[in-house]
């Protein structure tokens, strides 16, 4: 662990209060959840900011349709690690509806917070969970690309990661033609990988991974 996570409400004033927590060392680094990445030392018993730890949060979005468990626990963790602004769940024609009914889906955050331990992200991801043509309707088309095998191959794959906002992953089955359908009619872009056949998590961790570039100016 790099990073000890708080709750936000342990931050008061510049100054750090910890509840339950056995530290040795006269210096730590916290992450207080939504609020920032800190460096902290004890000045006789108080534990004062010394200085802001510079973390760039990805802040985009995902639509994924329901994964196995051990799947969604690695999906959970690369959004604390990269800080993912919002993660929608999405029951889809070819997911297989028993996995919403896991107990990763009952408490996410549990597998959330490892990432931000890890990375330092301060941004906790909120998580909702929708059907695929009702969360197609709702998202503004314009920030959204699907990834299908279906899709096109766009000349400029980097530049379009760096413009959108929302990513959406079918399930490990894919979406069916009639949901690739109904989002191409609402002018949302339709994207290929190529022809190997990727793991949810293995595209949520190369998005998050090319957009933290972006962020950083790399």
């Amino acid at each position: 662990m790099n990073f000890l996570v708080l709750p936000k409400e342990s931050l008061k004033d510049n100054v750090v209060i910890f509840k339950n927590c056995n530290i040795d060392s006269q210096e730590i680094r916290v992450v207080v959840e939504n609020c920032g990445s800190f460096l902290v030392k004890n000045n006789n018993g108080v534990w004062e900011i010394n200085k802001k730890i510079l973390v760039v949060p990805v802040q985009i979005s995902f639509g994924i349709g329901f994964c196995r468990p051990q799947t969604t626990k690695k999906i959970l963790y690369t959004a604390g690690f990269f800080g993912i602004k919002m993660i929608s769940f999405l029951k889809t024609l070819k997911s297989n509806h028993d996995y919403s009914l896991s107990s990763v889906y009952k408490n996410p955050k549990k597998f959330i917070t490892p990432g931000m331990e890890q990375s330092g992200n301060f941004l906790v991801t909120d998580i909702g969970f929708d059907n695929f043509f009702n969360y197609i309707q709702i998202i503004e088309p314009s920030k959204a690309i699907i990834f299908d095998s279906m899709g096109s191959y766009p000349n400029e794959f980097f530049n379009l990661i760096r413009e959108k906002e929302i990513f959406i992953i079918g399930p490990e089955q894919g979406f069916s033609s009639s949901e690739l359908d109904f989002a191409k009619k609402r002018g949302i872009q339709v994207v290929s990988l190529g022809t190997f056949i990727f793991r949810p998590f293995q595209i949520v961790e190369s998005v998050c991974f090319l957009k933290y570039l972006s962020c950083v100016n790399f």
